[in-house]
């Protein structure tokens, strides 16, 4: 079973607005990926784990290798 993005902590708990101010990512970025039209890569997850200070699998449930 494949966990949609939008249901992943990272976008559940933080509103899209809110991340673009905090991770690097332009807003409409964030809400492609969070519709799942573009990937979440590793260095995403890698720079959205940084800028929030929290784990990959705080923010995302999984590790990717």
């Amino acid at each position: 079973m494949t966990t949609k993005p939008a249901d992943l902590p990272l976008f559940r708990d933080h509103d899209v607005s809110w991340l673009a101010k905090r991770v690097p990512y332009a807003e409409e970025t964030l809400m492609k990926i969070k519709a799942g039209y573009r990937p979440m890569t590793p260095r995403f997850r890698r720079k959205c784990a940084q800028a929030l200070r929290k784990t990959e699998a705080q923010l995302f449930g999984e590790v990717m290798p």
